[in-house]
């Protein structure tokens, strides 16, 4: 319920490294349980979304806002272009 607890969570799509997926465990999922918690939640298709997602959030941030950006992969990407902008 770590999630359920954020303003808003912004769910990047979730890539099997190298192992097989499990069945049925997709962000669209885990966003729909999340909502369900009474927690905005939304599961973007790319990080590329992510990065459009986060960018059109960042002028709602406060001075005292906390952004995580979360995951394996590619997702450190996402915060080096957004601190970029």
């Amino acid at each position: 319920h770590s999630l359920a607890k954020a303003d808003e969570v912004v769910l990047a799509p979730i890539y099997a490294a190298r192992e097989e997926p499990l069945e049925g465990i997709t962000s669209e999922k885990l966003a729909e349980k999340i909502n369900a918690l009474g927690t905005p939640a939304t599961a973007f298709e790319s990080l590329a979304e992510v990065r459009d997602a986060l960018l059109a959030r960042s002028s709602k941030l406060e001075a005292r806002s906390l952004l995580i950006t979360m995951g394996a992969g590619d997702i450190y990407k996402v915060a080096e272009q957004i601190t970029e902008e």
